[in-house]
């Protein structure tokens, strides 16, 4: 559901892009680890889920920095910059994980 809300939000409607069906398997194992790992550590209350949703899509956004790269399938390959990834990536991951979570 989290990498469901990612895909539609911050992809498809914020960055305009289609990020390939790895995208979506990378990012089922990251969220399914690091939320199995977030709730034995936090608990299941509104405090560790906002800020459980705020790390998950802080992890999302440093990895799509070294390890994401955009346009594979039409053109050349090319990594986001700040903009894409501070402004875009990061608040659409946030929503999308606060809403999944």
């Amino acid at each position: 559901m989290i990498v469901a809300n990612d895909g539609i939000l911050t992809q498809l409607l914020l960055l305009q892009d289609f990020p390939g069906i790895t995208f979506f398997v990378q990012h089922i194992l990251i969220a399914f680890v690091f939320v199995c790992v977030w709730t034995a550590y936090a608990g299941a209350g509104p405090t560790g889920w906002t800020v459980g949703a705020l790390m998950l899509a802080l992890v999302w956004t440093t990895y799509a920095m070294y390890l994401g790269p955009r346009g594979l399938l039409f053109e050349e390959p090319y990594y986001s910059g700040y903009r894409d990834l501070w402004w875009l990536s990061f608040s659409g991951g946030f929503v999308s994980a606060l809403i999944g979570w």
